[in-house]
């Protein structure tokens, strides 16, 4: 009986030591690669009118690296406001660009914006998010 007893528990204790050694082996590194992210911050409407003279947008931009086990800020610019009628055409857009090293095919982007528009004291913030993956060429247009 005591041999039986003393075989299991050698068995048990040998299982458990081989469990933790195999978990803690790490697994060959994924193919990891720089992602290069391409912005467009411009405008499409026309605020030539005089209504807009003491109107402005300002821009805070976050970027985020998200996977299964992480959730990483990586990149975050603050633009300041700028008067609207001010702002470019998608021709000549302000491209700020970013580069994230270490980006597995799992990686996902997350580029969250906030624009700030202020009319003589009277402010409307509107945030939005976009998804970019490993694989997207990397261009976000964010439209004033």
């Amino acid at each position: 009986m005591k041999k039986t007893l003393i075989a299991t528990a050698v068995v048990a204790i040998t299982a458990i030591a081989a469990y933790i050694f195999w978990s803690n082996i790490k697994t060959p590194a994924e193919n990891l690669q720089s992602k290069t992210l391409s912005m467009a911050v411009y405008t499409d409407n026309n605020y030539a009118a005089k209504i807009y003279d003491a109107s402005t947008a300002g821009l805070t931009i976050s970027v985020k690296k998200v996977n299964a086990k992480s959730n990483e800020v990586v990149w975050v610019e603050s633009f300041p406001a700028l008067a609207l009628k001010l702002f470019p055409t998608l021709e000549n857009a302000f491209k700020p660009v970013i580069k994230i090293p270490a980006m597995s095919a799992k990686d996902v982007l997350e580029v969250s914006y906030t624009l700030t528009y202020d009319s003589k004291g009277s402010v409307l913030q509107m945030a939005n998010t976009e998804v970019v993956t490993a694989s997207d060429k990397g261009l976000l247009q964010i439209n004033i």
